[in-house]
């Protein structure tokens, strides 16, 4: 009896609980980055959260996302860590509410992985229909805003004169930006399964469209990256396949020396200097508000544990009462140094280059592109384990898809495990009936 209403919860109950949980999920959490937005919306999300996890808790197996856990466990710990001390003077209550609220996204995270990691194309195909209906609806609600010249607005933004630019009702226009780079890359996931081309293909032309729209060029540079590495990777395993895991170390050691560069340029090279200047101008002044906060944390003694997890726009309120409500630690180098201090902005580089060695032993294209992609939206944005401001709204996406990820990797290890077993046992027998044969060769000879 007992497996019986066992088989009906995982086999019926469960699936339908999760994919009418994500879809509330996905469409609640974009309306909520409406202006205007009434405060119900965020409530919903809220809800729906714990309504997935409840659900898809229920047989969840977190010893197999393991990896997953204990790289955030790490993260999250050097904050922890640091409370104990004392050493975030300003408002520790946010830094434990974020640590938190991040735990609670996780653990969703995994609550689902355990039913989508074998199904991807499920999931992705709920985001590309959820999302596209939310945005379509905000478009025809805006129609008059989007400009279809799509050569004009590609060439304004190359040349750093762009026309005006929209947000279809987003209180930034950015979030557009955000939430089209998430569109067109599930549409080419889709694509790269052969699901749904024609809906995808439509999908895809939607997202570049309303991201040039939007004019956000942290993800039009992240879009470029991800289709280079995506195209290089594909020809790589096409052509030669025995140097893929040379050709993704080289990309993995690139992305961690380009990240270690940056931490260099915010503790190291003076503002002010040439060379400062410089970089400041091309990363339209990124630099400048993170050097701002390795300076604070240097005069104020926290270099090694920062200031503590918390929002962006408590780091202003708090600290830097002087900047722009627009301005922010854009990337996640300047934000993890101020917040967690050096060892934390280490401990990110760690687990990072930790993440992409063990997604190439899941040997999916979609999984290494994107990641490739998100290693490129975190030098301009501050993306990894993030769910809060503009910049955490890619978070309803990519944390997911990064469990779900190493979710999907725990269990082809302990799919390759019985092969090896199998093809040693293979190997052994036939060492063996070799041996018997040659006895019985020699054996007939002798007589």
């Amino acid at each position: 009896m007992f497996h019986e209403i066992k088989d009906i919860y995982n086999n019926y109950v469960k699936p339908t609980n999760l994919y009418l949980g994500l879809v509330v999920f996905i469409y609640s959490w974009v309306v909520t980055y409406t202006s205007g937005a009434d405060p119900i919306w965020s409530e919903i999300n809220t809800y729906s959260i714990m309504f997935i996890f409840i659900s898809g808790v229920i047989g969840s197996s977190f010893k197999k996302n393991r990896a997953m856990l204990l790289a955030t466990l790490a993260l999250l710990l050097v904050t922890v860590v640091a409370l104990g001390f004392g050493k975030h003077i300003k408002a520790s209550t946010e830094s434990y509410n974020y640590v938190y609220g991040l735990i609670i996204f996780i653990l969703m995270s995994v609550s689902i992985s355990d039913y989508f990691y074998d199904k991807l194309h499920r999931f992705l195909f709920t985001w590309q229909v959820t999302l596209s209906a939310v945005l379509v609806s905000l478009s025809l609600t805006y129609n008059s805003e989007i400009n279809v010249k799509l050569s004009g607005l590609f060439q304004g933004i190359i040349s750093n004169t762009r026309m005006e630019r929209i947000g279809i009702g987003f209180y930034a226009i950015n979030t557009l930006g955000f939430f089209a780079g998430i569109l067109i890359i599930v549409s080419v996931f889709q694509m790269l399964s052969k699901r749904f081309m024609l809906f995808s293909i439509t999908t895809l032309i939607f997202g570049i469209l309303l991201l040039l729209n939007a004019g956000t060029r942290s993800v039009l540079l992240s879009v470029f990256g991800f289709t280079i590495s995506l195209i290089l990777l594909r020809v790589v395993k096409l052509f030669f396949s025995k140097h893929m895991k040379l050709i993704w170390y080289i990309m993995t050691g690139g992305i961690v020396l380009v990240n270690g560069v940056y931490l260099v340029i915010l503790l190291v090279i003076k503002r002010g200097s040439e060379l400062y200047t410089t970089l400041n101008v091309l990363s339209t002044g990124r630099i400048d508000y993170g050097t701002q906060g390795s300076q604070y944390i240097e005069k104020h003694s926290q270099l090694l544990f920062g200031t503590g997890l918390r929002q962006m726009y408590q780091i202003r309120e708090h600290f830097f009462t002087h900047w722009p409500s627009w301005a922010g630690l854009d990337g996640d180098m300047p934000y993890y140094v101020f917040t967690a201090g050096l060892i934390g902005a280490l401990l990110v580089l760690v687990i990072w280059a930790f993440i992409m060695i063990k997604i190439y032993k899941t040997h999916n294209l979609i999984y290494w592109s994107g990641f490739i992609y998100l290693s490129v939206m975190m030098l301009f944005e501050h993306v990894f384990l993030y769910r809060y401001g503009v910049s955490g709204s890619n978070a309803a996406f990519w944390i997911p898809f990064m469990v779900i990820a190493f979710r999907a990797l725990s269990d082809s290890k302990q799919t390759q495990q019985p092969l090896r077993t199998q093809r040693s046992k293979n190997i052994t027998n036939e060492i063996d009936g070799a041996l018997r044969t040659r006895v019985s060769r020699n054996a007939r000879y002798h007589n």
